[in-house]
């Protein structure tokens, strides 16, 4: 079972995978963001249900993060 980090760091590593100049470290950096994102997709379903403008954020969050991995030529895990 995949652990969460307590703090809703999602943006944080979604920045880093979005500003990655690195493309060796690409694919790591977009894994860490999309799991923070769907970790914070959870915990926000599970404690605040009609938190729906980060619910928002996160999911065009998830979507952006997609268009990059076919950008890069990366197989889409979603």
């Amino acid at each position: 079972m995949t652990t969460c980090d307590p703090r809703p760091r999602w943006l944080e590593l979604y920045a880093e995978a979005v500003l990655e100049p690195d493309p060796t470290t690409d694919a790591l950096r977009i894994a860490h963001a999309d799991q923070a994102i769907q970790c914070r997709l959870f915990e926000i379903q599970r404690t605040a249900p009609s938190d729906d403008s980060e619910r928002q954020r996160l999911m065009l969050a998830m979507y952006f993060l997609q268009l990059l991995r076919q950008n890069l030529g990366m197989k889409d895990d979603g």
